[in-house]
């Protein structure tokens, strides 16, 4: 409860109005049940052709993600689709996919133009029923600070402190560069973060920055925690003589069975 009051006190800060659902886009790979939003725009990623009648001004991402494809598709290849269907400052991006938060997804969104006012976003596997959004689709208007309040991943309802999600304002936006330079910069094997990954295939390291309420997540090569974990020693195989004296054990024992006189029972 703490931690959503001061995410809502500093998303209160210059945020814009209530979006209308009509002007919610969803956008969709199919892999997951679309968010319950009634007038909401439902359009397949996949579909080029596909376009609203006009650009929105809110989006939710909705399928299946993981570096280093998202919603079935490259980081740039999704970023220009986006720029296509929405506004330059969309009020809000809810990314109700695994691992949004990932750092590579949103420079690209930056790159072509992209900067919502507030990005939600997971740094954990989210399920195959997709997020959970409460009341927030109650009424006709979404309101961006009602979404710390409303949105969830589904099995975080009883987590004291936690809602399983990272709220990003715009500001934290222009940091994605020398974060990204910042974590790459590590030692390099890295080892003294190989603890702190969120994922290990790939590698994903989280990363903290002003503006973003929970943490980013930054891909990392793989051969960079090489050297982290101990490989396990190889066992020899066993010698000429091991398996002699074994052979050798075994006739003995055989031959002991054979001599033995057979049981007997008392009268």
């Amino acid at each position: 409860m703490v931690l959503t009051l001061s995410i809502l006190a500093g998303l209160a800060l210059g945020q814009p109005g209530p979006v209308a659902q009509e002007d919610v886009l969803i956008l969709t790979d199919g892999k997951f049940p679309p968010p319950p939003c009634p007038r909401c725009m439902v359009l397949d990623v996949h579909d080029a052709t596909a376009a609203p009648s006009k650009r929105a001004r809110a989006l939710i991402l909705s399928g299946h993600s993981g570096h280093p494809g998202y919603l079935g598709l490259g980081p740039e290849e999704l970023a220009r689709t986006v720029a296509r269907l929405v506004v330059a400052d969309p009020t809000f991006l809810v990314a109700d996919t695994c691992y949004g938060a990932e750092v590579e997804l949103l420079r690209a969104l930056v790159r072509h133009g992209i900067r919502p006012h507030l990005t939600v976003a997971a740094t954990e596997p989210v399920a195959f029923a997709g997020l959970t959004y409460g009341d927030l689709f109650a009424s006709q208007t979404i309101a961006p600070a009602d979404i710390p309040r409303e949105v969830r991943i589904r099995g975080t309802e009883y987590r004291a402190d936690r809602i399983g999600l990272t709220m990003i304002t715009a500001a934290a936006l222009d940091q994605l560069e020398p974060l990204v330079t910042a974590a790459r910069d590590l030692q390099t094997d890295a080892c003294h973060q190989a603890d702190r990954l969120i994922r290990k295939h790939p590698n994903l390291l989280p990363v903290s920055v002003d503006g973003a309420y929970g943490d980013l997540l930054v891909a990392l090569p793989r051969e960079r925690f090489t050297r982290c974990y101990a490989e396990p020693a190889a066992t020899a195989p066993p010698g000429h003589h091991t398996i002699a004296a074994v052979l050798a054990a075994l006739l003995v024992l055989t031959l002991f069975v054979l001599r033995s006189p057979p049981c007997s029972h008392s009268p």
